[in-house]
């Protein structure tokens, strides 16, 4: 192929699938995901995937090295012939197909990034409804309730999605990051699991079709190693609602929830990062306590791309 054989490739109307299949798509241009960028060395081509999927089956076999490259798919409109070299001078092209033989030895495919991440926060000294009967109760995590379980580095905490049926991240494995702050314990997942769950739930964060809240799982200490873990009193001004002080607990896990506790919701946010750059070497802090990427290692905000 001649260097720019396809023309101005910015307005062509290309769509990638997979081995050439029209009926397993992935992207197309303009505006479905697909980025083609003509040189005079090469034609760089960038697939945001969906998530669906066609799109995580293929992910998966670029990963394990089944599908290697690109093709393309082209109608040649001026050929030269030297001997048993044929260059194509001008072509159409209409097509890419992710393939696992590609044509030409050069048109090799890789991942740059890959999932998106999640973190958020739970709020210390806010009251949360525990319990709607006869008698009202509220539950108020007092700052530091959880130091001996973050600090611990044998002591697991895990990050699930509703349930430990559906887990996201864990303290001990190194997925899970947990900071904590006077108002507020912050987790942070660089890079979540690639489960049907995890992509619905990125789903419902991206449409905001769902508010996602955040709850705890801890144990108290028994009265005979800590008599003083917690305390429960009337609210004051209002004696027909109870409310326990949680002091000291040993946190096991934090839960994802559709439904956000009453009060103490908490927050949570969908975030993408940079494979490229080693994970933890790029973490900030805003003034809001959120983690934010530091300036100089800014990682682009896509889910999943495909280079060539």
């Amino acid at each position: 192929f001649r260097a720019v054989a396809f023309g101005d490739v910015r307005n062509l109307d290309v769509i990638a699938n997979v081995q050439h299949d029209r009926r397993r798509p992935l992207a197309r241009t303009g505006g479905g995901g697909l980025e083609l960028l003509d040189g005079p060395e090469r034609l760089q081509i960038r697939a945001e995937l969906p998530h669906t999927r066609e799109a995580d089956d293929a992910l998966e076999l670029v990963r394990r090295r089944v599908l290697r490259g690109w093709s393309v798919e082209f109608s040649p409109r001026e050929v030269t012939q030297e001997a048993d070299l044929r260059t194509i001078e001008i072509a159409g092209l209409s097509g890419l197909g992710l393939v696992d033989r590609p044509a030409y030895r050069g048109a090799q495919v890789e991942i740059r990034q890959d999932g998106e991440g999640l973190e958020g926060r739970f709020f210390y000294d806010t009251d949360m409804v525990i319990s709607d009967s006869d008698r009202v109760r509220k539950e108020r995590i007092r700052p530091g309730a959880f130091t001996f379980a973050l600090e611990a580095p044998d002591r697991e905490i895990n990050l699930m999605l509703g349930s430990p049926e559906r887990p996201l991240a864990s303290k001990r494995a190194g997925s899970l990051r947990l900071r904590d702050t006077p108002n507020f314990l912050h987790f942070a997942v660089p890079r979540l699991p690639r489960t049907s769950y995890v992509n619905d739930m990125l789903a419902l964060l991206a449409g905001r079709s769902v508010i996602f809240g955040l709850l705890p799982f801890f144990l108290l200490p028994p009265p005979s190693i800590m008599p003083n873990a917690a305390a429960e009193e009337p609210e004051p001004g209002n004696p027909g609602v109870f409310r326990r002080l949680i002091l000291s607990a040993v946190l096991t896990g934090l839960a994802v929830q559709y439904r956000a506790a009453r009060g103490n919701p908490g927050e949570v946010l969908a975030r993408a990062e940079d494979l490229e750059t080693p994970v933890g070497q790029h973490w900030a802090y805003s003034e809001e306590g959120l983690a934010v990427p530091a300036p100089e290692l800014a990682p682009v905000r896509k889910r999943k791309r495909l280079w060539l």
